[in-house]
């Protein structure tokens, strides 16, 4: 009788994880393995002695954002399990931001639309003189942005190209409103938000403008426009004569 083949476990472990989503692949058993917290990790079909391996990185880790590497993901198995793959992750370095708020119309009628756009730029170098020179330029920044009235949400929008998102909205109430608006951030680039509140004012449409009075003439007023009109006719007469 023919003895089946050994097969031994392949693993090892994880440090530095912060993130989520991390996903580590062998490519030689096509397998995968979701990885959610630090520690011990093995790979769920054992290998065959004698079989190679390789280890990756399938999805890096997010939320915050982390770079995993893989250090002894390769070999071969050596009649015995593979216990020393070593994964390490670090914080990924965000480039900083800032965000700008604009608002259209302002003033604007209740219940009419409102046009809100948020922009997400690179923050200027001077602002950032002491972040190290990797974080300088990053690619144009993705995810969403959320628009607050008073430090309450009103509506989450994604960026759209040029980093911008816009948002229509006309339920805001009669009165003025502090609008400001939280860039999520993404892999590359850092969270933002804007740094003081836009004030917009709702007026109340139904509301019509007082009328202009016109000031009541003295009768001492009147007798003397009644003289001067009398003089301009007289006068007026005579040349005809």
């Amino acid at each position: 009788e023919i003895a089946a083949p050994s097969r031994y476990t392949l693993g090892g472990t994880v440090s530095g994880l912060a993130g989520t989503g991390l996903v580590l692949g062998e490519s030689h058993s096509a397998q995968t393995l979701p990885v959610s917290a630090d520690g011990s990790i093995t790979f769920a079909a054992p290998l065959a002695d004698a079989a190679a391996y390789a280890v990756t990185v399938l999805a890096q880790p997010t939320s915050p954002a982390q770079t995993c590497t893989v250090a002894q993901g390769s070999g071969t198995v050596s009649g015995a399990n593979v216990t020393n793959i070593a994964v390490s992750c670090s914080a990924v370095a965000q480039a900083p931001t800032m965000l700008t708020l604009a608002a259209t119309p302002n003033p604007v009628i209740v219940g009419q639309p409102l046009s809100l756009s948020a922009t997400v730029a690179a923050k200027p170098k001077s602002t950032v003189a002491a972040e190290s020179k990797a974080t300088e330029s990053k690619a144009t920044a993705t995810g969403s942005v959320t628009f607050m009235d008073n430090g309450t949400p009103i509506g989450s929008v994604p960026l759209g190209a040029g980093g911008s998102a816009n948002l229509a909205i006309s339920s805001l109430a009669v009165g003025t409103h502090a609008l400001t608006a939280r860039y999520a951030g993404d892999t590359e680039n850092a969270p933002s938000e804007t740094l003081t509140p836009l004030s917009v004012v709702v007026q109340d449409g139904s509301a019509q403008p007082a009328p202009v009075g016109v000031p009541a003439l003295s009768a001492w007023a009147l007798a003397v426009l009644s003289v001067i009109a009398g003089l301009l006719g007289l006068g007026a007469w005579r040349r005809r004569t």
